[in-house]
This record gives C-alpha cells, structure tokens and sequence, in this order.
C-alpha cells in the first residue's frame, strides 16, 4: 500500500522570509567584515544579474539535499536526430531493444524544467504513472530525460533515474539512466516491472493543469517498502 501526501507549495510567506534572511545576513557580517571588500568589486558583484542567480543555486541545492528532489532546466533539445543518435550522444554504454529504440517518442518543445521525483517505495508502472498524472504531472519525454542527463551526466551515478512511455500494443518501455559496475549506462527496454525505491521518475508540469505544482510525496508501509 502507498500513503499519498500532497504538501502545498512555497508560501509568500517563506519567499518573504528567504529575503529577509538574506537581507539580515549580510547587513550584519558585511558590515563587520566590509574592509575585506572594496567598493568598486562589490557594485560590479551587485550589479551583476548572475548574483542572486547564485544564491538561489544555493537555496535549490540545500532544498534537494532536504527534500529528495532534484530539478534541472534544459537548455536546448535536439529533437531533429533519430532515437539512436540521440544516444550514441549520450556516450553512456546502452543496454537496449531495437525496436523500443526505433518506436521511441521524441517529444516536444525545446526544453525547460524537468523534476525528478523520488520513487519512495516499491512500485508499478501503473500504480506511478496514476499518482503523477492526478497531482499534475506528466511523465517526461525520453529526448528531455536524455537532454537532462547529457548536460549533467553525473546525475545517474548518485540518482538513477528513468521516464517511461507506452507502445503502440500498450505495452511499457523505458529510458533509464544510471551507473553499474563503475560504468555510466543507458537502458532502453520493453519492460513493465517494479520500481524500487532507488529511483527517480523524471517528469514534467501538465502544460493545461493548475495543479501543476503539486508534489506527490510516498511513504510505504514497512510491509511493502522491504519486499
């Protein structure tokens, strides 16, 4: 059995309180330290845009350490190349079934954000892909989950993670990237099985949904989390 939680969003009030904190901070240590720094440097620092873009890299970081969450924001997807040029792009070992391969979906768009989520227990195909699509969420395209992976291609040694999608017999594949025996792979296969809790389900907002930024948190009962 599987305990649904859908926790709300960021508050206006805790955008609020990032910015006071901030704010706190450094009027209390720039200001004890502000002979280490020049002024001339620190307006070029402030006026510079990738400033407060740092300091939310920071807050983004120590919120995926917290949370299990992990975001990354594409920059540009290739959608022109075939589906096995798109992972011979890759440079990971693969692990695949032709005919997944060449049946691939390649998707739409030319990028954005991509979330993935933590699996949280033993689950099916089935069972995943009905909480993400009642909470607002899409599973990803397999182009934008190797997009995501291409650009940061350490993410699967520590968060192996994987988008699936339904064949024409409706049957379920999958693209999974992760590290095994010391070697970055990809795997393409034709396979509805059981996910772990190891995993991450990469997926995207509903482009229509206002439930869009509603999470899905699992918690598994013990009986089910140690099968």
């Amino acid at each position: 059995m599987t305990q649904i939680m859908t926790p709300s969003n960021m508050t206006d009030g805790q955008i609020d309180k990032a910015g006071d904190t901030l704010r706190a901070v450094f009027c209390k240590h720039a200001r004890e330290h502000r002979s280490e720094f020049l002024s001339g440097p620190t307006q070029q620092v402030l006026g510079n845009p990738a400033f407060a873009h740092k300091v939310l890299a920071v807050f983004r970081q120590m919120y995926e350490a917290v949370s299990g969450l992990i975001v990354r924001h594409v920059k540009q997807v290739d959608r022109t190349r075939t589906p096995q040029q798109m992972l011979d792009d890759l440079g990971r070992r693969q692990w695949t079934n032709r005919k997944v391969v060449d049946a691939m979906p390649r998707g739409v768009g030319q990028g954005g954000d991509i979330f993935f989520w933590p699996v949280g227990c033993y689950i099916s195909d089935d069972d995943l892909e009905k909480e993400y699509q009642a909470d607002g969420w899409v599973a990803a395209d397999p182009y934008l989950v190797a997009a995501a992976n291409k650009e940061d291609p350490a993410l699967g040694d520590k968060h192996p993670n994987f988008t699936h999608w339904k064949n024409a017999s409706g049957e379920w594949c999958y693209l999974a990237c992760l590290r095994s025996g010391g070697v970055r792979r990809v795997d393409v296969i034709r396979d509805g099985r059981v996910w772990s809790d190891v995993w991450l389900f990469a997926v995207v907002r509903k482009p229509t949904s206002q439930a869009a930024a509603v999470s899905t948190m699992r918690l598994c009962e013990h009986g089910e989390a140690g099968r």
